[in-house]
């Protein structure tokens, strides 16, 4: 793989749900982070797509990843990480694996 066409990475959240105890104490879960590939993205403000069951859903951002990218659903929260910092992080409106790349609207 080229370095320069997937120079971030792509992560994804994994949230580890809270809970309530006995008392009704409610406890927060924690959030962890697992790269799944690596990644680019472009920013776009924001713009409409229709997405496959004919609803246009606004987006920020689209991010592109090679085909061995994992599946990601709509509400999936995701970040796109260069060298530690944070380039964009959102919900994935939708997921789209193309014929030589995989596309995620944020």
């Amino acid at each position: 793989m080229v370095a320069g066409l997937y120079p971030y990475d792509l992560k994804k959240s994994d949230p580890d749900g809270g809970f309530v105890n006995s008392r009704g104490n409610v406890f927060a879960g924690s959030e962890s982070w697992k790269t799944l590939c690596k990644c680019r993205d472009e920013q776009s403000g924001e713009r409409e797509v229709q997405g496959a069951d004919g609803v246009y859903y606004t987006y920020s951002a689209i991010v592109y990843a090679p085909k061995s990218c994992p599946d990601l659903k709509k509400g999936d929260r995701v970040q796109v990480v260069s060298e530690g910092k944070v380039r964009v992080e959102e919900t994935v409106k939708n997921f789209s694996r193309d014929f030589f790349h995989c596309r995620i609207w944020l």
